[in-house]
């Protein structure tokens, strides 16, 4: 049996310390004098209220449905500027991922795909299987590797940076170098496919017209399977401000099990399925012991390994972690 995956074997506590300086020097380089827009929450569209503010960004928290998020906020042109040039941005390509390449394709990865086989096992028509994956913002293509070694389906990756395009090109990966907001309906596999979205949601700069345009270019029967942060998860709700995982100009989007359900209504996409399977909550709080003021989280985290287990099962199992899995169809 394999060891219980910590924050430290996927996010090394002194990789993640500088990554996080150079973030914070990033900000002020390229969002110090920006103009920013109000931005409604993207789940229901209600104002909200004024939660805290982080590294210049504003976050605002929904009283309804509780998701958070960043308002005002800077034009998306600001955002691409940041993700292409930043210091923290090359870090992160050059240093911090091909550092944990291993341990996340072992830890992170191959869970994935086992999931996501399984999902399409579940929510498929077994008269006519899926017959493709198109992961949109697949990166280098370890997902997709990973998935076409155990699986039979073709499989494209949606990846708009040229960086990252030549590398799945190099490893005879299926790429098409494209925003997904500029892709092709004609350049995607026919038959019915499986859409996969990995930790990119909480980056989009318009969750509702983000989701949208991937409604609008699956068809009937098609499948969507997403992951993200939640907003109601265990340790960002107890760090809150402090929790690393807000980390603007990155993470601007924050919803929850019921807030993703409000916002597929609004997007004409079905949710099917919402859990969070998470395992990292409890050992994160552990992580972050000189941040916690109450005395029974405190005590918690620093009990044995099997009673943090257990803690955390519950956390996941009653949708209060705060990794998300949703699983989206198309009806008509």
């Amino acid at each position: 049996m394999s060891e219980p995956l910590t924050e430290n074997a996927i996010r090394p506590a002194d990789l993640f310390a500088h990554y996080l300086e150079l973030v914070s020097a990033d900000t002020e380089l390229f969002f110090g004098t920006t103009s920013r827009q109000p931005m409604p929450c993207p789940a229901c569209a209600a104002v909200g209220e004024r939660a805290f503010a982080k590294l210049g960004f504003e976050y605002r928290e929904c009283s309804d449905c509780h998701s958070l998020w960043v308002s005002p906020r800077p034009a998306f042109e600001e955002f691409s500027a940041f993700y292409a040039e930043s210091r923290s941005s090359r870090y992160w390509a050059e240093v911090f991922s091909p550092a944990v390449m291993d341990v996340r394709r072992e830890r992170l990865w191959r869970p994935k795909v086992s999931r996501v086989t399984e999902l399409a096992a579940v929510w498929g028509d077994p008269t006519s299987p899926f017959s493709s994956l198109i992961d949109i913002g697949g990166g280098t293509g370890v997902f997709v590797e990973e998935f076409a070694a155990v699986n039979d389906m073709a499989t494209v990756v949606v990846e708009p940076s040229p960086e990252a395009a030549q590398a799945c090109r190099s490893r005879g990966i299926n790429v098409i170098q494209a925003f997904l907001e500029d892709l092709d309906p004609a350049e995607l596999p026919a038959g019915p496919r499986v859409f996969t979205c990995f930790e990119l949601f909480e980056h989009v700069h318009d969750p509702v017209i983000w989701l949208r345009t991937i409604a609008d270019l699956m068809r009937t029967g098609d499948l969507l399977v997403l992951t993200t942060l939640s907003s109601t998860g265990l340790d960002i709700r107890v760090l809150w401000e402090q929790s690393a995982s807000i980390n603007p100009p990155h993470h601007i989007n924050f919803l929850n099990p019921g807030a993703m359900r409000r916002l597929a209504d609004r997007c004409g996409i079905t949710l099917l399925d919402v859990t969070t399977p998470g395992q990292l909550d409890v050992d994160i709080l552990r992580n972050n012991l000189d941040k916690l003021s109450d005395r029974f989280w405190r005590l918690l985290v620093q009990s044995d390994v099997a009673t943090r287990a257990r803690w955390q099962s519950v956390v996941a199992e009653t949708g209060n972690s705060s990794h998300m899995w949703a699983v989206m169809g198309k009806a008509t």
